[in-house]
């Protein structure tokens, strides 16, 4: 608890000593001419894949795809917007309603250009919007530490042109395969509700969730809600020095329903209240409890947690954009400000709970634009369980993102995140090695309660394009370690690796933005492993 409170603290600190005066933005402030007149028109101009005077979009085989591709819905871009025609124009609502248009996988630029109506005092308001290739069959790998998969993936990201999801999958790997399906859509029924579904399976896990809510789409919303259920069904595997050595089955369902009440604009404040069902049970016939009844010890105990939640938000946000941070040229919507956010539980045994708890999370965040393209982003969390006058299940989380472009396509990337569990089940575990950190150290190589990151890229966005393939280079230190309480850890025992990789940005997807391909080099050991996948090792955009 001491070192919950502790992070706690030193972010408040960091939060209440600004780095920047006023808001952070990229471009000077400009006075907005337009800001109160009356929008007499909107104009949708609408942009397929491959623009025929920017982008070769007359010539084969550019025009056939735009004549395959089905540009959304003009229907569906107005529904987005939040100004209407005969309000007042307002700037923030027009750049607010571009990013939510970009937040659309499928759409990729997005301008809200007013201009005066010379035949009167209102303004005519155009809405230029590029669509971004929908339709994906593409084969899928990832892996890193030896572990590898493969498979196929079928997706349609604007089925019809209405910004719906229909995706499916299969895989086959190292020592795993399956596949899922999963539909999303954002916009149900042409209203502000959305639903979503997967369904996924493989060797080990049996996943499908359902949720179905209303969103805050806006600053300016007042209220938002949402449900989910989830039923999770599978087997735990336990890993020491890479290999499994125990594993049990678990079946878990979860059913969750919560209101949000918001408050203010740029200064925000939002009241949740939740109610959360948990029903968890597990159980193993491994053949090592045979031999060794000891392990039992790692089987957590079946638990029914039936518990109601308050969580309060304070934060402050802001807006920028930027280009060449973690993708090839698109635009990237970055939200600056902080946020605290507190959430206050509370199990019953009157609501079927196992037993009476009590369940706090703290957590604080700050993303601040430092000026000259360097961002700064730090969050911090601490949760735990009260039982009696003790704390367990302890989780101390930090996390740091430090981005600095060093030219125009030229960024240096700094990643640093902790976890520090105290009390916890004694089968969590926190994975280090291959893909989860360390790319050149095998899979699972390193497992325990608390784990330390660090991951230093310098990132390249070459001008050089083939086709809709742009080109980049990664070069990059990863340094870390994973370990138990109890354990007397020096920095000699932390593991570090140096690397090169390539970097393949697909300009025009909906889907994977980034290709990753990476070679390193464990400096300990001085074995090689190739380490890939779909996007950024890490993003500050996406975290």
């Amino acid at each position: 608890m001491i070192k919950g409170v502790g992070i706690y603290i030193w972010c408040l600190f960091f939060l209440c000593s600004p780095l920047y005066g006023g808001a952070p933005k990229l471009e000077e402030p400009r006075a907005n001419p337009y800001d109160g007149l009356l929008v007499e028109k909107i104009i949708i101009e609408r942009h397929p894949v491959f623009d025929p005077v920017t982008e070769k979009g007359n010539e084969f085989p550019y025009s056939w795809a735009n004549k395959l591709h089905i540009l959304t819905r003009e229907r569906l871009i107005r529904k987005e917007l939040l100004f209407r025609e005969g309000e007042g124009f307002d700037l923030e609502l027009a750049e607010e309603s571009a990013r939510n248009l970009r937040s659309y996988d499928f759409i990729g630029d997005v301008y809200v250009v007013p201009a005066l109506n010379s035949d009167s005092d209102g303004v005519e308001v155009k809405v230029i919007t590029q669509d971004q290739w929908s339709t994906e069959a593409a084969i899928i790998s990832t892996g890193g530490g030896g572990e590898y998969t493969v498979g196929l993936q079928l997706a349609e990201g604007n089925l019809f042109g209405w910004g719906k999801l229909v995706q499916g999958d299969i895989f086959t790997g190292t020592d795993n395969e399956g596949g899922g399906i999963s539909f999303y859509d954002p916009r149900l029924l042409l209203t502000r509700h959305s639903l979503g579904w997967i369904y996924e399976k493989d060797d080990y896990c049996r996943y499908f969730e359902i949720s179905l809510g209303r969103p805050l789409y806006s600053r300016k919303t007042k209220w938002g809600w949402s449900s989910t259920f989830i039923s999770n069904k599978g087997e735990k595997r336990l890993f020491y020095q890479g290999r499994e050595f125990f594993s049990y089955d678990y079946d878990k369902r979860v059913y969750s329903f919560s209101v949000t009440r918001s408050h203010g604009f740029k200064s925000k404040r939002t009241l949740t209240p939740m109610y959360t069902y948990k029903d968890y049970s597990y159980n193993s016939e491994h053949p090592v409890l045979r031999g060794n009844p000891a392990y039992r010890a790692l089987i957590p105990e079946s638990e029914v947690i039936s518990r109601l939640d308050l969580k309060a938000i304070l934060g402050y946000y802001d807006y920028v954009t930027d280009r060449y941070l973690d993708n090839f040229g698109n635009i990237e919507d970055l939200t600056l400000g902080y946020k605290f956010q507190t959430t206050l539980g509370r199990s019953f045994r009157f609501l079927n709970s196992t037993y009476d708890r009590s369940f706090v999370t703290l957590r604080v965040s700050s993303t601040n634009y430092l000026g000259e393209g360097a961002y700064l982003s730090l969050g911090g969390e601490s949760t735990f369980r009260i039982s009696g006058d003790n704390l367990d299940r302890v989780m101390n989380t930090g996390e740091l993102y430090f981005y600095n472009k060093l030219s125009h396509r030229q960024v240096l990337c700094c990643h640093s995140a902790l976890s520090y569990g105290v009390r916890q089940e004694p089968s969590d575990q926190f994975l280090l090695g291959g893909d989860t950190g360390l790319r050149g150290y095998p899979s699972r190589e390193f497992a325990g309660h608390r784990v330390f990151l660090f991951n230093l890229e310098h990132r390249y966005y070459s001008p050089l394009e083939i086709f809709t393939v742009a080109l980049g280079t990664a070069v990059f230190i990863d340094w870390g370690y994973a370990w138990y309480p109890g354990e007397v850890v020096t920095l000699s025992d932390f593991r570090s690796d140096v690397g090169i990789g390539l970097r393949f940005g697909l300009r025009k997807s909906s889907g994977f933005k980034v290709l990753r391909l990476d070679f390193a080099k464990a400096l300990e050991t001085g074995d090689i492993y190739i380490s890939f996948g779909t996007g950024m090792l890490f993003s500050l955009s996406g975290q």
